[in-house]
């Protein structure tokens, strides 16, 4: 049996449309779609429809999926802080319209001969697993050793590591991936003769239209501050937002600096570009 696991597609229907295609050569007999289809792209819509498309394919939630469905269902209880800060999620909710709610039926994991998967860990969609963690931080992540194969996402880096009697597999990022590599990744899982096989499969697609697509979309302009370190993000293919997070988000939602000036912080301390750029 071959078992193809995709995620963090974000809304960059050019990746998923060339992981797609990848996937169709490959021929698995289950995909499923570990979370985060929509936000922080520019074609949430254009994704989630093109997801369900598939009527075989499993589809799972992801903290994406939960933040613009939260945002739906509470935006008027936001103070003036929360709604400078989830802009991102009002911009994609109102490209959803009322197909937000479908986000409701994704479900939050699934698992096949012996092989679990969830979008981060055991603990939650924000609960990210990375390579560089202990085998007894990992274990405790994914419920010990008790499955034969853990498949995780959400981190956006790729990875394969056996932790005791388990092969944890990161697939990485459909359209976001911040490994240094700007190609899309998803991970190839086979199942033959009661033994699990992974491989990381890396796939080449339009960047110059995604690109198009930010610029084309509105999202730089209307979805706040925080977009530009996303889209410089997916555009350099390495992690912006989490020194960001680390260095300012406290202080943001302490009132201790504004929002915008904590991005604009950040990107001239890193030397990043205040444009779009040219792919």
């Amino acid at each position: 049996m071959k078992l193809a696991v995709i995620s963090d597609i974000h809304g960059n229907l050019p990746a998923l449309q060339a992981v797609m295609e990848d996937i169709a050569q490959w021929r698995p007999e289950q995909v499923v779609v570990n979370g985060d289809v929509v936000n922080r792209g520019p074609l949430s819509l254009a994704c989630w429809k093109l997801i369900c498309g598939q009527q075989e394919w499993v589809t799972l939630i992801g903290n994406h999926e939960q933040y613009v469905l939260r945002h739906r269902r509470h935006a008027n209880k936001l103070d003036a802080i929360q709604k400078k800060f989830r802009l991102l999620s009002a911009w994609t909710a109102k490209q959803m319209g009322n197909t937000v709610l479908e986000f409701e039926e994704a479900l939050p994991s699934y698992q096949i001969e012996g092989c679990t998967i969830t979008h981060a860990s055991l603990h939650g969609t924000r609960d990210g697993i990375y390579e560089q963690l202990s085998d007894d931080e990992m274990l405790g992540k994914i419920g010990g050793a008790e499955t034969a194969v853990f498949c995780t996402a959400h981190t956006h880096l790729p990875f394969i590591k056996q932790v005791r009697n388990t092969l944890v597999v990161n697939c990485g990022s459909v359209g976001q991936i911040v490994d240094s590599n700007p190609q899309a990744s998803y991970a190839q899982l086979t199942y033959q003769n009661k033994q699990w096989q992974a491989k990381i499969q890396r796939v080449a697609y339009d960047r110059q239209q995604t690109n198009q697509d930010y610029i084309n979309s509105g999202i730089l302009e209307e979805a706040g501050s925080l977009l530009w370190l996303i889209y410089l993000e997916w555009a350099f293919a390495k992690s912006l937002v989490i020194p960001w997070r680390i260095k300012y988000q406290a202080d943001v939602f302490a009132g201790k600096i504004d929002l915008d000036e904590s991005v604009a912080r950040h990107v001239e301390a890193h030397n990043l570009p205040t444009q779009p750029i040219k792919i």
